[in-house]
């Protein structure tokens, strides 16, 4: 999901942001124009590294059967907050599928910093931040605690200076607007707790204050208003629940709020966070701790779901008619309307179960609750990245392995676009080097750094390469048409 930076990228996103009733009503016209699917292995590159790194779950374990229990209201609502009600703008403006179409790659220079795994980045407005993460994503590894940043216009790097805060990596990440903050993560013995800022117009780093939750891998941080949330999942401690606190970056005080309430039994273990100016919609994806027939916990018999919120700034949270779909994975502020690209259910960690097709893509108006999917593109059965241009949707970094009786055949750096005008998706020029890149949108290109693999390096499944081909690039920059 991208950063919202709601202090004034979202000012800015308002005002050409496309209106939902519009593209929900111009979906519905071309609903029935399908892509014809490509049956493919999925590779979930991706997916693969975050369970080799951050102890979250294999998308190519996950079980397709769970029972999902439907949400139930909490008791307490006091001070219920409406949701946020569409821009009134009706017409997209951004790079559009049409210049998409007709865009192509370019290397972009070495960093002065090693490529890793998982690592944290940000859109200044005019350069690429990444810092941390993992050199080669192998267990035991250790994390990084440098940096550096990458300006596309003078296609030039410079170092970070060294952060007050020890290596990790995955860390929860948000663009305030003018300071890059870092909270949490996992370091060498395990997750932290701790944060920090770096603000480029004056090249420095300051500690943030303890945040008043615990130490967590599960966690998230937003724009809300000027301030920023974070939610947490506290690891393996059902009492704890899902924690919020926001963060008034300007005074540097936290405010703890007031934890959503689960249905009993429901023991989050994954969340998700979209957010907006009166607070936040929040996905908690729960497991039962009391399964039928006598199975074990976290096994095929456990039951499993997702309960959703909206989360007033400084109230209660209260339930609301926001999809409760396992499959909401890094849902997309368009300014109108939240849009979920295409994705595979979320279950708990550690199950052995098949794995399941990822499903369509859905659009989804906060302001009347309606949900509508969207198209099938042409990769919707392969694990990828997506960004939103402000006019279209673009996934890239697909990879998949096709078996045939002639053999295997890889497949990698799958693009493609999805136009909100005509519901149609166009496939893209395919990346010239694929693997779990950190990938940034500037306004007008995407950005790709991080470990890469040339078209011809065997696709990995379950586990991520502990090498990089020599002969791939270590970044790459999709420019529009």
């Amino acid at each position: 999901m991208t950063d919202h930076d709601l202090r004034t990228a979202l000012a800015a996103e308002e005002s050409h942001a496309p209106d939902s009733s519009a593209v929900l009503a111009t979906v519905r016209r071309g609903i029935d124009v399908r892509f014809r699917r490509r049956r493919r292995i999925a590779v979930l590159a991706a997916a693969a590294v975050v369970v080799l790194l951050a102890g979250t779950l294999a998308v190519a374990q996950f079980r397709r059967e769970s029972v999902v229990e439907p949400i139930s209201p909490p008791t307490e609502t006091s001070m219920p907050v409406s949701p946020a009600q569409p821009t009134g703008v009706t017409e997209p403006s951004g790079v559009t599928a049409e210049q998409l179409a007709a865009g192509h790659w370019s290397a972009i220079p070495d960093a002065p910093i090693a490529p890793r795994f998982s690592a944290a980045s940000t859109w200044t407005g005019s350069e690429m931040l990444v810092w941390g993460g993992l050199s080669s994503g192998a267990t035991g590894d250790d994390p990084a605690g440098d940096g550096a940043a990458y300006n596309p216009a003078t296609h030039t790097w410079r170092t970070l200076p060294a952060a007050p805060i020890s290596a990790r990596y995955s860390p929860a990440t948000v663009w305030t607007g003018s300071e890059f903050l870092i909270i949490g993560g996992t370091g060498a013995d395990g997750p932290e707790g701790d944060g920090a800022a770096y603000t480029p117009s004056t090249n420095t780093w300051r500690t943030l204050p303890a945040a008043p939750l615990q130490p967590s891998t599960s966690q998230q941080l937003i724009m809300v208003g000027a301030e920023v949330m974070v939610a947490s999942v506290p690891p393996s401690d059902a009492a704890s629940g899902i924690q919020l606190a926001l963060l008034d970056p300007t005074s540097m005080t936290w405010q703890t709020l007031p934890s959503p309430t689960l249905p009993a039994g429901h023991v989050p273990f994954a969340i998700e966070l979209a957010g907006d100016t009166g607070g936040a919609y929040l996905w908690a994806f729960w497991e039962s701790k009391a399964p039928s027939g006598g199975a074990p916990e976290t096994s095929a018999g456990s039951q499993t779901g997702v309960d959703g919120f909206r989360i007033g700034v400084a109230t209660r949270a209260t339930a609301v008619g926001i999809p409760e779909q396992q499959r909401i994975r890094a849902p997309i502020e368009t300014g109108s309307g939240l849009l979920q690209p295409p994705s595979p259910p979320r279950y708990p960690p550690f199950w052995s179960v098949p794995m399941p097709s990822l499903g369509p893509g859905f659009l989804f108006d906060p302001a009347t609750g309606a949900s509508t999917d969207i198209a099938a593109g042409p990769w919707d059965d392969i694990n990828q990245s997506f960004v939103w241009t402000g006019a279209a949707l673009m996934s890239v970094n697909g990879t998949s392995i096709d078996a045939s009786p002639d053999g295997q055949t890889n497949t990698t750096g799958l693009a493609a676009t999805w136009d909100p005008t005509t519901d149609e998706w166009t496939e893209l020029p395919p990346a010239p080097a694929w693997g779990p890149a950190v990938q940034v949108w500037t306004g007008t290109s995407l950005l790709m750094w991080g470990p890469l693999l040339d078209p011809s390096a065997t696709g990995w499944i379950g586990t991520p390469p502990t090498t990089v081909s020599p002969d791939a690039p270590s970044g790459l920059e999709f420019i529009p048409g």
